[in-house]
């Protein structure tokens, strides 16, 4: 899902290994929800990253997230609880976590549980009430 500079390259990889048969590139989506609703894991291998919100669109529908320890992925991703964070370029650490959590149902259980309660924390009703009593705070103290 998505799209980027890197599908083209992407794209020829796939094709060179052999696996074009069993790789959908689907491109820039309007709904994702019932395509993150069925997987098993979001990964998320950015060098840089703004905040991450495809990351926790996937959490909000139980997706546990192995991603890079950079951007905005360590403000709302937990080691261990939510997924995990590697540093950027660590293939093969990110290969170990995701087959972890691939393998252990029991603990990609408890993940997947943890991401639905975290996302929610992010529900943007709630983040609004935040701001509109950080705002009201500093006009009231000024």
């Amino acid at each position: 899902m998505g799209d980027g500079p890197e599908r083209s390259d992407a794209e020829i990889w796939v094709r060179e290994q052999g696996i074009a048969d069993r790789v959908r590139f689907l491109g820039k989506l309007d709904d994702i929800v019932p395509l993150l609703s069925i997987a098993d894991l979001m990964l998320m291998p950015s060098n840089v990253e703004s905040f991450g919100l495809a990351a926790l669109e996937a959490m909000a529908c139980g997706v546990p997230v192995v991603a890079t320890d950079a951007g905005g992925f360590p403000e709302f991703i937990v080691q261990g609880e939510h997924g995990y964070l590697l540093p950027p370029g660590d293939i093969a650490g990110m290969t170990e976590k995701s087959m972890l959590l691939l393998a252990n149902q029991g603990h990609w259980a408890e993940c997947s549980a943890a991401c639905v309660l975290q996302a929610k924390r992010f529900e943007t009703s709630l983040l609004v009430e935040q701001y509109e009593a950080y705002y009201r705070a500093l006009i009231e103290g000024a």
